[in-house]
C-alpha cells in the first residue's frame, strides 16, 4: 500500500527550500502536493513558477493551465499564463490571458502594458491603442506613453503617435535615459508595425 502524502509536512518542507532557494527540491515536493491535494489550483501554480525560474516554460505553462482548470478565476495563474506566452510569441494567447486578468484586475498596469504589446504583435493595433490609451489615463508614464505612441504609429495616426511621444519629455528622467531615446527614435523611424520607414 502507497504510503500517504502528510500535506502539512509538505509544505513545511517546500517552505524550507524555497527559502534556501531550491528549485528542484521545491518542484519536487510540490510534486507531491499535486498528489497529496489534487485539486489545489495553487499549487499547480506554484509549482509552474518554480518551473519557470528553472527554465521549464512548457511544464511550467502546462501547470498554470492546470491551476486555471481548476480555477478558471485565478489571477495569479492568468498573469503568468499570459507573460509566458508573450515570451514564447503565442501572442494571441498572450493577449488572451491578459484581456481574462485585467477582468479580475483592472487596474494593474503592468499587465495592461503586456497586453499592449501583445494585441501589437497580434496585429490587432486598434485593440492595442484602446488599452494603452486606458493605461495612460491612468497614469502617465514612459513605458505606458511609448505603448501609446507604437499603438497610434500602427494605427496609422501619426499626429497622435508624436504627440505621445512629446510627453514622454516630460517624465521623471526621461531626458537622461539613452535607451528611452533609442525607443523613441525607433518608433519614429518605422512605419506601420515596424516594416517600413515613416520618413525616409
Amino acid at each position: 500500500m502507497p504510503k500517504k502524502l502528510d500535506p502539512a509536512a509538505l509544505q513545511e518542507r517546500l517552505a524550507t527550500a524555497l527559502a534556501r532557494e531550491d528549485w528542484t527540491s521545491a518542484e519536487s515536493l510540490l510534486t507531491d502536493l499535486t498528489v497529496a491535494a489534487p485539486n489545489n489550483a495553487p499549487v499547480y501554480y506554484n509549482r509552474g513558477l518554480v518551473r519557470r525560474r528553472q527554465g521549464n516554460g512548457e511544464d511550467a505553462l502546462a501547470d498554470f493551465e492546470k491551476a486555471l482548470e481548476l480555477d478558471p478565476y485565478y489571477d495569479k495563474a492568468l498573469f503568468e499564463y499570459g507573460a509566458l506566452e508573450l515570451e514564447n510569441g503565442n501572442w494571441a494567447r498572450a493577449a488572451s490571458g491578459f484581456e481574462s486578468y485585467l477582468e479580475l484586475v483592472p487596474g494593474d498596469l503592468d499587465a495592461r502594458l503586456n497586453l499592449v504589446n501583445a494585441l501589437l504583435r497580434a496585429d490587432r493595433p486598434e485593440d492595442a491603442r484602446a488599452q494603452a490609451r486606458t493605461a495612460v489615463q491612468m497614469k502617465e508614464s514612459a513605458g505606458l506613453l511609448l505603448a501609446l505612441a507604437e499603438a497610434e504609429r500602427d494605427c496609422g495616426n501619426l499626429d497622435a503617435m508624436e504627440a505621445a511621444l512629446k510627453k514622454i519629455a516630460q517624465t521623471k528622467g526621461a531626458k537622461k535615459d539613452p535607451a528611452l531615446a533609442a525607443r523613441i527614435l525607433s518608433i519614429r523611424s518605422q512605419g506601420n508595425r515596424g516594416r517600413f520607414s515613416l520618413r525616409p
